[in-house]
Order: structure tokens, then sequence, then C-alpha cells
């Protein structure tokens, strides 16, 4: 029996963008209001039906569009993955991964 490999490692390779292999990456749902810790640097995320806010420790805020299931939220220059327990932000710049929800 024949696997495929390329949509078992784009699955692989979503997943640990997302911070951890072990949670299946997935969309906050909506009205979800989530904090991350990445050591130090807080932020936090709402979810809408297929949108996501993302306010920085500073005060900063980014509307974010959902790239579909999986594939995480983009607008702005920045990137949001997120599992059960772990995100990766991405800014323009830093890159902020396996942080722990809280």
């Amino acid at each position: 029996m024949r696997v495929p490999v390329r949509p078992l490692l784009a699955g692989l390779a979503a997943a640990a963008l997302a911070g951890c292999v072990s949670n299946q990456p997935y969309h906050l749902q909506p009205g979800e209001i989530a904090a991350y810790d990445c050591g130090g640097f807080l932020f936090s995320a709402e979810a809408t039906l297929s949108r996501a806010r993302v306010t920085l420790q500073d005060g900063r805020i980014y509307g974010l569009s959902s790239a579909g299931p999986g594939r995480g939220y983009v607008g702005d220059g920045v990137r949001l993955y997120v599992s059960q327990r772990f995100a990766r932000l991405e800014l323009p710049g830093v890159v902020y991964s396996r942080c722990r929800r809280v």
C-alpha cells in the first residue's frame, strides 16, 4: 500500500508552524478570546466567523483574515497560526513561536 507523502508532509509542516506537531492546528472559534505568552511577550487573539483581531502588549492591533482551516490568519504583513496549546505569531521582522496559551 502506497501512502501519498506530499499531503502528509504538508500537514506536518503546518502543524509544526503552529507550534507543536502533537497538536492539530485549528481556527479559533467565533467569539473565542485567547491570550498567549511568548516568553514574556504577550498578545491576545479574538476571533469572529472568518477574522481574528490580534492585540499586542504594546497596544498595537492587527485585523487578520482567515487563510483557511489549518492555515492560520493573515493580514497587514502579519500571520498567526494557532493550535490548542500553542501559537506562532509572525510580525514584520520578528517571529514568536511556541507561544503558550495562558
